[in-house]
């Protein structure tokens, strides 16, 4: 079972009670964090009724990893992840950002980011995700009114330098802890290994070349996503994507994609193993 973890109930009642203007953080404030840690709290003592593993998606607080590890330490079979805006931005880039930064759950204090640098760390954080969500520019341009713009960001494409930037350049983890937040740990906790994420005998040679010594900009024009715009637009991080492989076949090799359209294959999930086993 997995849970965009939000109630709708006191999302909708913060809204009907806003009397300010639609300035962007206004979409912050009306999603306060007990919005979602109410969400995850009923979530987990449905699932510990029912025996279902409960997976949280794209979490945004502190206090949402310290409802799953609880419930863990409980024996509950409970993953959870964050993405890299949660990390790495903050409601205070929202005048900033204005829609391009409006995303559910939505930014959080900055101090809510340092508390999930600290749970990436000590392996509370089972994964890094993208959230991706490739609006059309068109669906984010109305920056006098933040909640008449959709909700999400595209993430797929800046998933990887974004967390190398924080993971291992910014935080000093391990490369392996990336391997695992990125890779490992999702293909475990979905039931696509051993087949991806790990590299063995009879796995796919899905593979990424990425020199530390290198930066990666991101631009308008370098992205390849149908929406052509980030939130991470200006930036400029250590460590450049130089090679990618799927299935032993080079699809990027540094400066464009040369995968064939189509060349993707459907992989059917195995049953996930086991919260200690995905941790």
């Amino acid at each position: 079972m997995g849970l965009h973890a939000e109630d709708g109930e006191i999302i909708a009642d913060a809204l009907a009670r806003w009397s300010g203007p639609p300035r962007p953080a206004a979409h912050c404030a009306t999603r306060p964090p007990v919005s979602e840690t109410a969400a995850v709290a009923a979530a987990l003592e449905l699932a510990a009724a029912t025996g279902v593993h409960l997976h949280i998606y794209h979490a945004s607080l502190p206090r949402t990893f310290e409802l799953v590890a609880g419930a863990r330490a409980g024996g509950q079979l409970v993953t959870a992840e964050t993405c890299p805006h949660y990390l790495l931005l903050s409601e205070d880039d929202m005048d900033r950002l204005g829609p391009f930064g409006k995303i559910n759950p939505p930014l959080r204090p900055a101090e809510a980011a340092r508390g999930l640098w600290d749970q990436v760390a000590s392996g509370v954080v089972d994964m890094i995700t993208s959230d991706h969500s490739p609006w059309d520019i068109a669906k984010k341009s109305r920056p006098d009114d933040i909640f008449a713009n959709a909700s999400g960001i595209p993430g797929v494409q800046t998933l990887l330098p974004l967390a190398y930037a924080g993971v291992v350049a910014g935080h000093g983890l391990p490369v392996l802890r990336l391997a695992e937040l990125v890779a490992a740990s999702p293909a475990r906790v979905f039931g696509l290994a051993p087949r991806k994420g790990q590299l063995t005998t009879g796995a796919d040679a899905d593979l990424v070349i990425l020199d530390p010594a290198g930066t990666t900009r991101l631009h308008p024009g370098a992205m390849q996503s149908s929406a052509t715009w980030s939130p991470y637009h200006g930036m400029e991080l250590p460590g450049r994507i130089g090679l990618t492989m799927v299935r032993g076949q080079v699809v990027y090799d540094g400066s464009s994609v040369t995968g064939p359209p189509g060349g993707g294959r459907l992989v059917r999930p195995q049953r996930a193993q086991t919260a200690a086993a995905s941790r």
